[in-house]
């Protein structure tokens, strides 16, 4: 089965998960990536647990994984525990580079304005009016918005220190600052070298950040930060990591990977209903 043109608008993780999603189950799909930005792959992303995933998600996810642990710690008001269970960690600049390398340099235009779209074609500042079998409109900014639990504000720093950390695997939860169930504000420690540490602190928008101070660090080393929110939809994450997941993890960690991927199949799922027919989609997440 060949697919026809299929636009897809955005630049985040969502599209650009759909978009990989697209090739690898349409090798020669005739893609159109309508990206306003110049970058793939959207804000930093947090680590998810493989167990998490089902199968399907495995073959879109596993070829993106840049580290991998089998084992993480969780550190709550009760003590540190260790749990063996495999943690994928998936950066935007990874997504990027397989976005480039996957899909022809002409079906991809960067930098454009998106004036308008809808159920047949997009049309692009400069280029006009482009026909199109599908379209999908995955820019974060528009379409039906989910109602989020909360809102989370997270800031990655990444350490260069002078002696090793000791950490060999991740601190996938340190929520010793707060109380189950909805763990609003922690701390994850992410190794990524002998002695370079990537700390994450997440807590509610509008409030007090959790600050490294807490656990002995104080700015040294310091060699990139980076701010963004996430829109906790523990639902969504809910119905697809059901049965799967660590009960002793709050259910909304990694569902910004888990969540993107799963829409991404489901997108896919849909065109290959309705492919070869005259239906035509545009669909808003």
């Amino acid at each position: 089965m060949r697919a026809g043109r299929i636009a897809i608008l955005g630049s985040g993780l969502r599209a650009s998960l759909t978009a990989l999603a697209f090739r690898r189950r349409y090798p020669d799909a005739n893609l159109l990536l309508c990206n306003e930005n110049h970058r793939f792959g959207g804000s930093p992303i947090l680590p998810a647990t493989k167990r998490a995933l089902s199968d399907d998600l495995h073959e879109l996810i596993d070829p993106l994984i840049v580290r991998e642990w089998h084992t993480f710690y969780v550190a709550t008001a009760d003590g540190p525990k260790r749990v063996t269970g495999g943690v994928a960690m998936i950066t935007p600049e990874q997504i990027h580079a397989e976005i480039v390398d996957r899909i022809p340099l002409e079906a991809i235009e960067v930098g454009c304005r998106i004036l308008s779209c809808d159920n047949s074609s997009v049309v692009l500042a400069g280029a006009g009016r482009i026909d199109c079998d599908a379209v999908y409109d995955l820019r974060q900014s528009t379409g039906a918005q989910m109602v989020p639990q909360r809102r989370l504000k997270l800031v990655v720093r990444d350490y260069q220190l002078d002696e090793s950390h000791g950490l060999h695997f991740p601190v996938l939860l340190d929520a010793t600052l707060t109380a189950p169930p909805f763990y609003s504000r922690f701390l994850q420690y992410l190794p990524l070298g002998e002695r370079i540490l990537r700390v994450i602190s997440a807590s509610p928008v509008g409030e007090v950040s959790v600050t490294q101070q807490s656990r002995g660090f104080r700015g040294k080393g310091l060699i990139s930060e980076q701010v963004f929110e996430l829109a906790v939809q523990k639902e969504m994450y809910r119905d697809v990591a059901e049965g799967r997941g660590y009960p002793i993890l709050p259910p909304y960690l990694g569902s910004q990977l888990i969540a993107a991927a799963a829409i991404a199949q489901s997108i896919v799922i849909e065109y290959d209903r309705h492919a070869g027919s005259p239906w035509k989609s545009r669909l808003r997440f």
